[in-house]
C-alpha cells in the first residue's frame, strides 16, 4: 500500500468538487474536467477538505477524522482499521475493498457510497445515513447499525452474521442471498425489504415492521419473528422448524407457503468463532 506520508499536495491546489451532473455526481474541476484531488493526511485530520481526494490504497489506520468531509473521495483499498470517522461527511465516497474493520462511522454521511466487498467486521455505523449506500458482499460480522438509515441500500450477499440493527430504518433495502444470521433487528422498519433467499437462522425481530417484506425461500430455522408484523410478507418457500417463533400457528404457515423442516440450526463451526 502507499504510505500516507507520501500523498502531499497542498490543499489551496484543490481543484475537483463533487457535482451533480444532471444523472449522477462526479469530481469536476471548474473546466468541467473529471479527476480527484491529492491530499495530505496531516491536512485532512487538521481539518482541511477530503473532499475528492484521492486516497487509494493508502494505509490510514487510526486515522482522526471527526467531521471530516470525504464526499466524493476515492478509498478504495485503502486501510482505515479503527479510524474514527465519527460525523463524517462520506456522501459518494468509494470504498470498495477497504480495510474498515472496527473503525468508528458513528452518524456519519454514507449515501450513494460504495462500500463493496469491504471488511467492515465489528465497525461500528450507529445512527449512520446509509441510503442508496451499495455495500454488496460486504463482510460486516460483529457490526453495529443501530438506529441506521438504510433506505434503498444495496446489501446484497454480505455477511452481518451477529450484527445489531436495532431500530435501523430498513425500508426497501436489498438483502438477497445475505447471511443475517443471530442478527438482532430489533424495532427495525424492514417493509418491503427484500430477503430473498437469505440465511436468518437464529435472528431475532422483535416488534419489527416487516409488511410487504420478501422473504421468499430464506432460511428462518431458529429465528424469532414472534412479535414482528409479517402482513403481506411473501413467505413462500421460507424454511421453518420447529424452534422457528412465527405471530401465526404452522397451518397457517403452511398455508402461506413456508416449508417446515426439521433439521439442525445450528451455525458452521467458523461462524461461532469471536470475530
Amino acid at each position: 500500500m502507499t504510505s500516507a506520508a507520501l500523498i502531499f499536495l497542498l490543499a489551496s491546489d484543490a481543484a475537483f468538487k463533487l457535482i451533480w451532473t444532471g444523472d449522477r455526481f462526479a469530481c469536476l474541476n471548474e473546466a468541467g474536467e473529471n479527476g480527484f484531488n491529492r491530499v495530505a493526511v496531516e491536512e485532512i485530520t487538521a481539518g482541511v477538505s477530503g473532499e475528492c481526494a484521492d486516497l487509494r490504497n493508502t494505509v490510514l489506520v487510526r486515522l482522526f477524522a471527526d467531521k471530516a468531509n470525504f464526499k466524493g473521495a476515492r478509498l478504495d483499498g485503502a486501510d482505515l482499521q479503527r479510524a474514527v470517522l465519527t460525523r463524517a461527511d462520506l456522501f459518494a465516497a468509494s470504498a470498495e475493498g477497504a480495510q474498515l474493520r472496527n473503525a468508528d462511522f458513528l452518524g456519519a454521511d454514507l449515501r450513494r457510497a460504495n462500500l463493496s466487498h469491504s471488511d467492515l467486521r465489528s465497525a461500528r455505523l450507529d445512527g449512520a445515513a446509509l441510503s442508496d449506500m451499495r455495500a454488496f458482499g460486504t463482510d460486516a460480522r460483529n457490526a453495529s447499525f443501530r438506529a441506521a438509515r438504510f433506505g434503498r441500500a444495496d446489501l446484497r450477499e454480505g455477511r452481518f452474521l451477529r450484527a445489531d440493527f436495532a431500530g435501523a430504518q430498513m425500508r426497501k433495502t436489498e438483502l438477497r442471498g445475505a447471511e443475517v444470521a443471530q442478527a438482532d433487528f430489533s424495532r427495525a422498519d424492514l417493509s418491503g425489504a427484500n430477503f430473498l433467499r437469505a440465511d436468518m437462522r437464529r435472528a431475532r425481530f422483535p416488534l419489527s415492521d416487516m409488511r410487504g417484506a420478501n422473504l421468499k425461500e430464506s432460511d428462518l430455522r431458529g429465528t424469532d419473528l414472534s412479535e414482528a408484523d409479517l402482513r403481506w410478507a411473501d413467505l413462500r418457500g421460507a424454511v421453518f422448524d420447529r424452534h422457528t417463533l412465527l405471530p401465526f400457528a404452522k397451518a397457517e404457515a403452511l398455508a402461506r407457503g413456508m416449508v417446515f423442516q426439521e433439521a439442525r440450526t445450528a451455525l458452521p463451526a467458523e461462524d461461532l468463532q469471536s470475530f
